[in-house]
């Protein structure tokens, strides 16, 4: 993963296609309080809590199974709605440890990078269209990770989060991928008070 600037890719092409790859997660997929209205329509939302941290965050699941995605084949998602990491393609952001700055990043050995068709400089150094609309998607999610703390923060506070076991029936895959599952209580969401709900 190396930070992109004119000089050393201005001849860098990438592919901008939305099919996820095994490291884009495939089965499930972190989206962001800001995507919710949309994403809820389309997708299973469930709540998963990150192994390294143990933060909850909010997941989108595309397949019963770690290796793949119901909802897209051969790079054409069949929903309306595309979620912002399933769009982010083989780009990151980076903070800078000097000023706090963010950079734009790309992963060079993703296939979408070696295979590509669109340039994200022109010949005089000057970002494209499509290097613009990349940096404010990924501005985005930036700020997108920033949103899930306060939110699970009063989710927990007023004890809404509940395991779910779901073991019906499922292969040994299928139960790996559904294991360590979170929800939102629903007994105890339409007994909170009123100043809770508006909290919320």
């Amino acid at each position: 993963v190396v930070v992109i600037d004119n000089v050393s890719h201005r001849q860098l092409q990438v592919s901008l296609d939305a099919n996820l790859r095994a490291h884009d997660g495939l089965g499930a997929i972190q989206i962001f309080p800001s995507e919710l209205d949309a994403v809820h329509k389309e997708f299973p939302i469930f709540i998963r809590k990150h192994s390294e941290t143990g933060q909850f965050f909010l997941s989108a699941l595309l397949s019963p199974t770690a290796d793949s995605n119901d909802y897209c084949t051969q790079g054409k998602w069949h929903s309306r709605y595309i979620p912002l990491m399933a769009r982010r393609g083989p780009f990151l952001m980076s903070k800078s440890n000097n000023d706090d700055a963010i950079h734009l990043c790309i992963d060079r050995d993703d296939p979408r990078v070696l295979n590509g068709s669109e340039r994200l400089f022109d010949d005089t150094g000057k970002l494209t269209d499509v290097a613009d609309r990349v940096t404010r998607l990924l501005q985005m999610i930036h700020y997108g990770h920033q949103q899930p703390e306060q939110l699970m923060q009063v989710l927990t506070q007023h004890q809404l989060i509940e395991a779910l076991t779901i073991n019906s029936g499922l292969t040994p895959q299928q139960s790996e991928m559904l294991n360590g599952l979170y929800s939102i209580n629903a007994e105890k969401l339409m007994q909170l008070s009123e100043p809770a709900l508006l909290e919320l």
